[in-house]
């Protein structure tokens, strides 16, 4: 199940700004959502999902400035440093059986829907690491905020060649890609009327380490919360009943 989050040799995706989410020939005739009132408490808490749509200027931070008739909104949690988390991806089953030919793996932003259109991938990235209003604005103290993304993209695309070198120089030990993730609340509105309500649980850091962990970031197996497609599995009340 995890080696969904991490798959090697794909090419990278270049990240371009858009002055809307709307792409040509996407479908926007229905809402795609994840209903919120769905979502078990435990299961917020796991994944620091914070979005509640009654009571939003307490709950959440607006990154971006919204104008225009079609536009994307994003929201991080008021407490960001709180709703972060790591996951830790061990790199030794690639490496050992591929070796050096393992030049690159990818890792990706996690959707509850896993129904953004390609534009709306683009502009959950551009806005989430946007100079002015981005992640660095909220997660002032972190003890990796110098290694934050100042871009990226819905997939992106890293270099394991140190991360081999540590596997060697460990006696073909673990070595771990340790993952930062910050969930996002993405609304996707044309006209007045929302066409995605979504939650995007989106990487925003990563260090290679032979024991696992970023300092003060608390750690999720983020590979239990998601279903065979990669689409996160959304647990709710009436499933424990």
């Amino acid at each position: 199940m995890k080696n969904k989050l991490l798959i090697t040799g794909m090419a990278f995706v270049s990240l371009f700004a858009l002055a809307s989410c709307n792409g040509g020939g996407d479908d926007y005739s229905q809402l795609r959502e994840v209903v919120l009132s769905d979502i078990e408490a435990d299961y917020k808490t796991a994944l620091g999902l914070f979005y509640d749509a009654n009571d939003v200027d307490n709950t959440s931070v607006l990154l971006n400035e919204v104008s225009g008739t079609d536009f994307c909104k994003i929201y991080v949690s008021k407490n960001a440093k709180d709703s972060i988390f790591v996951y830790n991806y061990d790199l030794k089953t690639i490496f050992d059986a591929h070796g050096e030919k393992t030049k690159n793996i990818t890792i990706s932003a996690v959707s509850a829907t896993n129904a953004l259109y390609d534009a709306e991938k683009t502009a959950v990235i551009t806005e989430t690491f946007r100079d002015t209003s981005g992640v660095k604005n909220v997660l002032d103290g972190v003890s990796f905020y110098d290694g934050i993304y100042s871009n990226s993209a819905y997939n992106k695309q890293l270099d394991v060649s140190n991360a081999y070198n540590m596997y060697l120089e460990n006696n073909q030990s673990n070595v771990y890609v340790a993952i930062v993730y910050m969930p996002v609340y993405m609304i996707h509105s044309i006209n007045g009327q929302d066409k995605l309500r979504d939650y995007v649980l989106v990487p925003i850091y990563h260090e290679f380490t032979t024991n696992g962990g970023v300092s003060g970031v608390r750690e999720i197996d983020l590979g239990n919360y998601l279903d065979a497609s990669g689409k996160l599995i959304i647990k709710t009340p009436t499933d424990n009943a």
